[in-house]
């Protein structure tokens, strides 16, 4: 099957992974890169201040040509990656269901979706997992 990054539907332009565009920002203390493509996690450590860290849930179609990691190590950056496997979820939403897997005390904050910065501005000695609630249409 052919693929073809980004994803349509990420709606994702690569003029918009441009690192120029973060120049003159304040780098974060915590970035996420969700997309899965190089540009983007580049922007994300080039993004977040010395110390700080980048969450990495994105998968990689393959390696990632010139990732610098000496900048990682000499920035002091933490990278957080997660992958949930696609085979996992239809047994764990049965064992879910049938009350076997309890979720509610993994949930230590509930925010609205635009709120979402503040969510990451909670310490991670504070949380465990954040619900951020979309709009409501009314």
């Amino acid at each position: 099957m052919a693929s073809t990054w980004p994803a349509p539907s990420a709606g994702l332009r690569l003029a918009d992974l441009d690192a120029r565009s973060y120049q003159n920002r304040t780098p974060r203390a915590s970035t996420v890169e969700a997309s899965g493509h190089p540009a983007a996690f580049k922007q994300c450590l080039e993004a977040t201040r010395q110390g700080g860290t980048v969450s990495v849930v994105g998968i990689y179609e393959q390696p990632i040509d010139g990732l610098d990691m000496g900048m990682v190590v000499v920035r002091d950056l933490t990278l957080c990656c997660s992958v949930a496997s696609p085979n996992a979820f239809e047994p764990t939403l049965r064992l879910m269901a049938a009350g076997k897997i309890q979720t509610k005390p993994l949930v230590t904050h509930v925010l609205d979706l635009a709120e979402a910065p503040k969510a990451l501005e909670i310490q991670p000695e504070e949380r465990i997992k954040i619900h951020l609630r979309p709009p409501v249409d009314e």
